[in-house]
């Protein structure tokens, strides 16, 4: 049941373009088809394979020690943060160069038909996106499968990319038994396990989630469980996300059993409060959808009222659904429509006002922004934007800091010393970076002052995971020759700036 593709995809894959995708186009998280993950602000598209190359060459650090990343909180529906990384460009590049080098043996992850989360060859550039089944093909899909079966599984593992043991990559290539009789460092399977640890501070457990490499790891390792169960049974999987379906409920529980038998090969397990076997048939939507299409406001241009009271009844209902996207499916389902000004300036605020207590909204905000762009009418919003700051800056969400300090430069807005100050203390590595662009001179004062002071505490090796935490934000002084390269022996800086490359554009 091979996942369809989207029309933002081509065919054909080649290792040059698996490099290419994995230094530009995910290595900042990029994963959703919107790219909301970090603002446009971000961006590794000048990463190139010559510099990669070199930063995979360069030395300096001890090989015990590996790099850590840059951690980025992104808000989920629940308001509970997730932690994003950005992996050190030269641990970064060593891992995107193994997988180049042997992506012949991995390349079975892009027919594996039993994931949706396959790499694809996208227009972007990009390897991998979130969003290859869209819902009327993914109703279809469901309804096929589910006919004649009796039960459907929904199962889930448990904390899977920061459980990943990075041994079990050559489990995956070769089974369990016959990779610990190879455990060569020249046997592309060793070499590849030891880049992934090398981007995570050589801990064996755990890769980080964000970049595309990471996704590759995941998917061959999973992609084997996949293989185990092909025979047997009728399954997908969205990440970490298990769907069967079966004939009888003893089906059922013998999918649940081989597939926990199956992760406990490789040192996963399932989570116990996300699996569950249900009986066909029921509902292909969760029943705020079936309400939300329902209720949904029609008519060639929408009014003031029909904005907000579709999402008045949004609102209302998101109460319920706390763990749900309802508020976002709504507020996208009216932007999707022509509206009059005044609607469209309704749905504007009502958006500020819901994002102040829902940072995964925040967004939305610049296509809201670009509409009105479109229609030639000026954007005088810097009062909501430096209040959003705020909101953000005083309850440490990173995610949506960012987006506001995107929104901030572009139009214009200035942050105070006083404002700066407390972005400052949320000590966000992203937000800080952004801030030299969108704060006064006190305000880029308090950056180098900060960054001075991380410099200062390197005493021994160890101690650069603390320099790598911040990484961004130093390599930016670095280029703007407001700071030297502080990493002693290491050329790194040297070598992206000769090759002209920025992380913020």
């Amino acid at each position: 049941m091979a996942a369809e593709q989207s029309s933002q995809e081509v065919h054909s894959l080649d290792a040059k373009y698996v490099l290419d995708a994995l230094l530009k186009h995910n290595y900042l998280p990029a994963h959703k088809g919107d790219l909301s993950e970090v603002p446009p602000t971000f961006s590794g598209s000048s990463l190139e394979e010559r510099a990669a190359q070199d930063l995979a060459d360069s030395g300096g650090r001890d090989a015990r020690c590996g790099y850590d990343s840059v951690t980025f909180l992104s808000t989920r529906f629940n308001n509970v943060p997730r932690a994003l990384a950005v992996p050190h460009p030269v641990a970064h590049s060593r891992l995107s160069l193994c997988i180049r080098d042997n992506w012949e043996s991995l390349k079975a992850i892009e027919t594996n038909e039993n994931s949706f989360i396959r790499p694809r060859r996208h227009r972007d550039g990009r390897l991998f996106t979130m969003d290859y089944e869209s819902g009327s093909k993914r109703t279809m899909r469901e309804l096929r499968q589910a006919f004649g079966e009796r039960f459907v599984v929904h199962a889930d593992i448990s904390n899977c990319y920061p459980s990943i043991y990075t041994h079990s990559i050559p489990w995956a290539a070769l089974g369990r038994s016959v990779a610990k009789t190879r455990r060569g460092p020249n046997e592309w399977f060793n070499a590849l396990d030891k880049c992934v640890r090398d981007a995570n501070r050589s801990e064996t457990h755990g890769i980080v989630i964000g970049p595309g490499t990471s996704s590759v790891v995941a998917e061959f390792i999973l992609g084997a469980i996949d293989e185990a169960l092909r025979d047997d049974f009728t399954h997908s999987r969205f990440v970490d996300d298990y769907q069967a379906f079966c004939a009888t409920e003893e089906d059922a529980l013998d999918f649940v059993r081989r597939l926990s038998d199956e992760l406990r090969g490789f040192n996963l397990s399932l989570n116990a409060r996300k699996t569950a076997i249900r009986p066909l048939p029921c509902t292909n939507s969760a029943d705020w959808v079936h309400q939300l299409s329902l209720w949904a406001p029609s008519g060639d241009v929408l009014s003031l009222h029909d904005v907000v009271n579709y999402l008045d009844l949004a609102h209302s209902m998101s109460a319920r659904e706390p763990d749900g996207s309802v508020l976002k499916y709504a507020i996208k389902a009216v932007r999707g429509q022509q509206k009059t000004d005044d609607a469209l300036f309704a749905l504007i605020s009502y958006t500020f006002n819901l994002a102040l207590h829902n940072p995964v909204l925040v967004p939305l905000l610049g296509e809201m922004f670009d509409d009105m762009r479109s229609r030639d009418i000026a954007l005088n919003y810097g009062e909501s934007i430096l209040c959003m700051v705020e909101r953000f800056a005083r309850s440490r969400c990173a995610d949506g800091l960012s987006w506001a300090l995107y929104y901030a430069e572009n139009q214009g807005v200035t942050v105070s010393g006083s404002l700066a100050d407390e972005i400052v203390r949320c000590g966000d590595c992203l937000t800080l970076a952004q801030l030299r662009r969108v704060g006064c001179a006190d305000a880029r004062r308090m950056v180098r002052e900060f960054a001075d002071s991380l410099v200062s505490t390197v005493v021994d090796e160890i101690d650069k995971y603390e320099l790598d935490q911040y990484w961004v934000l130093l390599y930016e002084l670095f280029v703007d020759r407001e700071r030297a390269n502080p990493y002693a022996n290491e050329d790194a800086f040297d070598i992206m700036s000769a090759a002209g490359i920025r992380f913020l554009h």
